[in-house]
């Protein structure tokens, strides 16, 4: 582990919300759906829950995490050995990319840590492509989806499925 693992909370990160992104990665993806290719963030990555689970996923050219706690980077880089995942540091109320950067964008369980989450959901939109190249193009059916299920965000130009509603507490 990094030398700064302990003293930044990284260890409590991973006792703690850790356990839980490593079990609901998966199925948030599965939830989500991944492109079919190109490049995704992870906004928030914290550890890297996240990004090792869309590793699993090997028609993605490039994947992209940020989290604003240097030590959960430092985390996930000392974990991660795919070299298509890129990490830094940065502030998801302020994405350092540029528009139209990335064909899907995922947040899990980090809304509610930030500290304007409206910000945070438009700068994932701003930084998510618009328009897909012709060999990715869905057709009629595409659709752009930003959800929020209890804090796991994403936002993807995908085919409509149905059934893939978020649902809401207490069932609202």
């Amino acid at each position: 582990m990094p030398s700064n693992f302990v003293a930044n909370g990284a260890e409590a990160y991973e006792a703690s919300m850790g356990r839980w992104s490593r079990r609901l990665a998966t199925p948030f993806l599965e939830f989500a759906g991944v492109p079919s290719r190109g490049r995704v963030l992870d906004a928030g990555c914290g550890t890297g829950s996240l990004a090792l689970a869309l590793a699993a996923h090997p028609e993605l050219e490039a994947i992209e995490a940020l989290d604003f706690e240097e030590s959960f980077v430092a985390a996930l880089e000392w974990r991660a050995t795919d070299i298509r995942i890129e990490s830094r540091q940065g502030d998801v109320c302020a994405l350092p990319y540029e528009n139209e950067t990335f064909d899907g964008v995922y947040s899990l369980l980090v809304l509610h840590f930030v500290s304007d989450a409206h910000r945070a959901v438009q700068e994932m939109r701003r930084v998510l492509r618009r328009v897909l190249p012709p060999q990715l193009q869905f057709g009629p059916g595409a659709a752009c989806r930003v959800g929020d299920c209890f804090g796991m965000s994403f936002l993807q130009l995908s085919q409509k499925r149905p059934g893939t509603e978020c649902p809401r507490p207490g069932g609202r």
